[in-house]
Order: C-alpha cells, then sequence, then structure tokens
C-alpha cells in the first residue's frame, strides 16, 4: 500500500506481486512507469496458509534472482503492501553480521532445529547469499522441511516456511523488535507527534487521524488528500 517509501529510501528494484485493490493508486501509478518493476498480473496467494502458496513465493524469489542478478552481498526485502517504512532505521540493520532481519515471533517454539521464532511475513529481509541458497534447493529439501514443520504441527504459512528453511541453511536472525521502536502510533507519526520506523496496517480501521474511513485501503488517499505524503 505505502511502498513508495522505499523509492524514497533509495531502493532500486521493487517486484509488486498484485493482490488488486491492495496497491496505493498513487504507488501504482509510479510503478508502471518504473522500469525495473516485475508486476504478475494473477492472485498470487490463495489462504496465505498452505504450502503451493509457500512454494509460489519461492518461485517469485528466483524470478527475482533471474531479472535483478541478485548476488550475495545484496539484500532482497520482504514487505507486506500494507505496510510503511518511515526512514532508514531498519535498513541499517542489513550488515554483513546478519542474513535474515525481521519482525520476529515471540515466544520462540520448539522445532527440529530448536526453539525458534519465524519472521513476520509484512517485513522480512534475506541476504542475497541466503537467497541463492534458498531458490538452489531440491524437492528433497523442500520435502525435509515439510516433514519438520508437520513434525511439531506448525503451520505451512509462507512466512514460517522462508524463516525456518533460511535458519536451517544456517542463516544468521536478528530481530527488528528488539533494535528499533515499532510502538510509535502511525497517526501520531502522519500527524508529526512523534517519529515512527516502521507500520504495518493491519487492522480493521474505521477512523484514521481523525477522518472516517472504511478500512486500511482508503488510508493512502487519506494521507494524500492531507499532503502527509
Amino acid at each position: 500500500m505505502l511502498n513508495k517509501s522505499l523509492h524514497k529510501l533509495g531502493v532500486k528494484h521493487l517486484i509488486y506481486f498484485d493482490e488488486g485493490q491492495y496497491i496505493d493508486p498513487f504507488v501504482k501509478k509510479e510503478l508502471e512507469e518504473t522500469n525495473a518493476v516485475i508486476r504478475y498480473k494473477k492472485n498470487y496467494f490463495g489462504g496465505h496458509a498452505g504450502w503451493a502458496d509457500a512454494m509460489q513465493k519461492i518461485e517469485g524469489y528466483k524470478e527475482a534472482v533471474k531479472v535483478f542478478d541478485i548476488k550475495d552481498s545484496d539484500w532482497l526485502i520482504d514487505m507486506d503492501d500494507d505496510t510503511y517504512m518511515c526512514n532508514d532505521s531498519i535498513l541499517k540493520l542489513l550488515t554483513d553480521d546478519v542474513d535474515l532481519v525481521g519482525i520476529q515471533h515471540e515466544p520462540k517454539y520448539n522445532t527440529q532445529i530448536g526453539l525458534f521464532g519465524h519472521m513476520s511475513g509484512a517485513l522480512l529481509s534475506m541476504r542475497g547469499k541466503v537467497v541463492l541458497d534458498l531458490v538452489s534447493q531440491s524437492d528433497l529439501f523442500w520435502g525435509r522441511i515439510g516433514e519438520e514443520l508437520n513434525k511439531y504441527n506448525h503451520c505451512h504459512m509462507w512466512d514460517v516456511v522462508v524463516s525456518y528453511s533460511c535458519a536451517s541453511l544456517g542463516a544468521r536472525q536478528l530481530n527488528v523488535s528488539k533494535e528499533v521502536d515499532l510502538n510509535i502510533s502511525p497517526e501520531d507519526h502522519f500527524l508529526g507527534k512523534a517519529e515512527g520506523n516502521f507500520f504495518h496496517f493491519n487492522s480493521p480501521y474505521k477512523e484514521f487521524i481523525g477522518e472516517p474511513i472504511n478500512g486500511k485501503h482508503d488510508i493512502p488517499m487519506l494521507l494524500h488528500s492531507k499532503n502527509l505524503i
């Protein structure tokens, strides 16, 4: 919805998995004028929880690797389209010391590889080396991952599958929640009362900045009408 913020921060390329109503129309216009964007004109996700959806996400990563020639030292940032990155505080966390950076589930839970917490699909960043390793895995690897998740009765949400797979491949993890403040109110941020870092508009909004709205997808137009973005 608000991924234009990434352009402002200098992110070079953006893959947009088209889910129709979820895109800020101003951002959509910008994306259509940007050559470095892949637009998938299909229903990318079903219920978000099935194994097929997770494997389709891996196919998206394969396309990114091929089109953008991702190298070991690059980063692939996977964000929901109802998110907003306010500044570069999270991008500064993408250092040589880590491989998988995101908003990590807590408390951690038991898995085949020990206590583990997956990264939220709202924000999941992977070092290029990890992405390249991930997309090169065989059906045997993915079968093992599925069996290990089933063994501990864990779901096949794509963010669980991707995070767990990266960790299984030795990815060093960093929890954004422990590094930057994610508790600032988005309304306070856009009204200039506080400086936020990252927002996930994942609530049934009926009102925003004092104005009535019919859900989160009205927020971009409201903010544009008020010249707040």
